[in-house]
């Protein structure tokens, strides 16, 4: 069995948390754990390891993969480290059957033994849809009513993703068309029909009134390492935090995330201008 995250360097201190989660109470001691990896420093690949006590498996975002995703659309809140996870299924092909993706800011409170455990139907994909689903099919021109799932914890069937080519699908979804949620959106679209619904507590959002019944606590707004996180369950995660290498530093604030913004605005704009003139270096030089 294995689980998963996929993150950059922006998310190593939640990932850190996240997988001291994972040791402290997910009850699945033989499972492999799965980083892959956009930019990590050996330093953040160390400052991980430190969390949890089995060995961790870091695969890098490069080569194929990096290509790939490369020119995908990305924001302050997707990355390309959210784009690469689709690329899972296929770097593990036949080394397992079973995959749990989990996103860096979740936190696991009970055993996620059951979910190794219980039967896909076949199907690729199970995970947790939302009440509503409106505004999300709205834009997709669903059925409002079709179940929409969100992405942040997904249970994969390797074999059943690779043999419908959910990643190539996938990616060629995302350069065809424009999507409002991105991999979330192309994920529901291509797995239309093709998923289980995993009951409520296995990606506990926004919205309970008693997390004590949550297997996974997911924090889809503000993340519980800012300071204006007002989560219920921000205190757990500091309290898990105090047993990593990040228990001292200091909680992030909104000019944090302003100037991040502006930085990642300032490489995309390099990153186009280098890619313009590019072609027309290379050819004086010639």
């Amino acid at each position: 069995m294995i689980v998963a995250c996929s993150i950059d360097r922006h998310f190593a201190e939640l990932a850190g948390v996240m997988l001291y989660s994972l040791e402290k109470n997910g009850g699945v001691p033989d499972a492999e754990i799965y980083i892959l990896s956009d930019g990590l420093r050996p330093s953040d690949k160390a400052m991980l390891q430190e969390c949890t006590k089995r060995p961790l498996r870091f695969v890098d975002v490069e080569g194929d993969i990096l290509s790939r995703i490369s020119k995908l659309k990305t924001t302050s809140y997707w990355s390309r480290a959210t784009y690469a996870r689709l690329y899972l299924p296929e770097l593990l092909a036949g080394q397992h059957r079973r995959m749990l993706y989990l996103d860096a800011d979740t936190l696991v409170k009970k055993s996620l033994a059951p979910l190794f455990e219980m039967a896909l139907q076949g199907k690729a994909v199970a995970a947790v849809p939302y009440d509503d689903p409106t505004r999300f099919n709205l834009s997709l021109s669903r059925g409002l009513a079709m179940p929409y799932f969100n992405a942040g914890v997904l249970l994969v069937d390797i074999d059943a993703w690779n043999a419908r080519d959910y990643t190539g699908r996938i990616t060629a979804m995302l350069k065809d068309r424009s999507f409002k949620f991105l991999d979330q959106d192309v994920l529901n679209v291509a797995a239309e029909g093709d998923f289980v619904l995993l009951a409520d507590h296995w990606n506990a959002r926004k919205g309970w009134d008693d997390y004590s019944d949550a297997s996974i606590v997911h924090f889809i707004h503000a993340k519980p390492n800012t300071e204006e996180c007002v989560h219920p369950e921000k205190a757990t995660f500091l309290a898990y935090r105090r047993h990593t290498p990040w228990r001292k530093v200091r909680l992030r604030t909104k000019h944090d995330r302003r100037i991040r913004t502006l930085l990642l605005s300032v490489r995309k704009k390099w990153q186009r201008f280098s890619a313009a003139f590019r072609p027309s270096i290379f050819s004086k030089a010639d």
